[in-house]
This record gives C-alpha cells, sequence and structure tokens, in this order.
C-alpha cells in the first residue's frame, strides 16, 4: 500500500474544505427559497382533478378529500388504467392486474361477466364499486 505524502494529505483536507464551503454557500443561498411541506401540498377540502386517459379522449374526474386520499368518481372498468384501477374500492393491485389482462380478451359485457371472468370479484364487491361510481359501460 502506497504513503500518503504531506502534499497528498495537504490537497485532501483542501478539497473537502471546499465540498463544506460550497455546502455552507448552497444553505445560505437556498434560505430564500420558499420549501414546500406535505402537509402544504395535499389540498384540504374537496378539488376535482382532470385526467385524460392515453387510449381514448375520455376524461377521468378524482375527488381529493381532506385526508387526501382520492376517491373514484365516474372511472369506467373497461377502459380505466391500471393506476385508476387500484384507486377503486375493493380492486387492489393484484385484481387491477387481472382486470387489465382479462379486459385485453375483450371488453366486459355486464357485472355479471366482470365476476365470471376476473377471480376475486364478489357480489359485495360489486355492489362496493358500484356505490362509489364505478362504471362498467
Amino acid at each position: 500500500m502506497p504513503e500518503l505524502t504531506d502534499k497528498n494529505i495537504n490537497q485532501s483536507r483542501l478539497l473537502i474544505a471546499a465540498v463544506l464551503l460550497c455546502g455552507l454557500v448552497w444553505q445560505f443561498a437556498l434560505k430564500d427559497t420558499k420549501l414546500i411541506y406535505p402537509d402544504q401540498a395535499v389540498p384540504e377540502g374537496e378539488l376535482t382533478v382532470e385526467i385524460g386517459t392515453s387510449k381514448t379522449n375520455e376524461t377521468v374526474l378524482k375527488k381529493v378529500t381532506q385526508n387526501g386520499v382520492p376517491e373514484p368518481n365516474h372511472i369506467n372498468i373497461n377502459t380505466a388504467e391500471y393506476d385508476q384501477l387500484i384507486l377503486c374500492p375493493g380492486i387492489g393491485p393484484v385484481t387491477a392486474e387481472k382486470i387489465v389482462l382479462e379486459r385485453s380478451y375483450g371488453k366486459f359485457l355486464d357485472w355479471r361477466n366482470l365476476k365470471d371472468r376476473v377471480k376475486g370479484i364478489s357480489d359485495k364487491k360489486i355492489n362496493l364499486l358500484k356505490d362509489n361510481g364505478v362504471k362498467l359501460n
């Protein structure tokens, strides 16, 4: 292992000092910058956000509640993307994957067709989806 000379040690010290000095300058330069904290990023009250889907020109509406959890509103099972499906009550990541896969073979004709083709969809989940404004056609 090679030994470090006094010159190498001094160069290392200067390099470390330069990095620390840059950090201090950066810290003071950002002092006037207004930062947004997570509790400020989620609005209070209700907010309607329009999100366009990629496959169609249909617009999907979502509500943001006071606790920041999006609720599905007017999501269509036959046209919704994976990210939109997992927002629906009773549909998790695995069920959303199954829906997207099964939908690639053909659209769902009705709620019974959805129940028959996707394992894990029960009458209780279908009623929960209907009650929360999720559409099929």
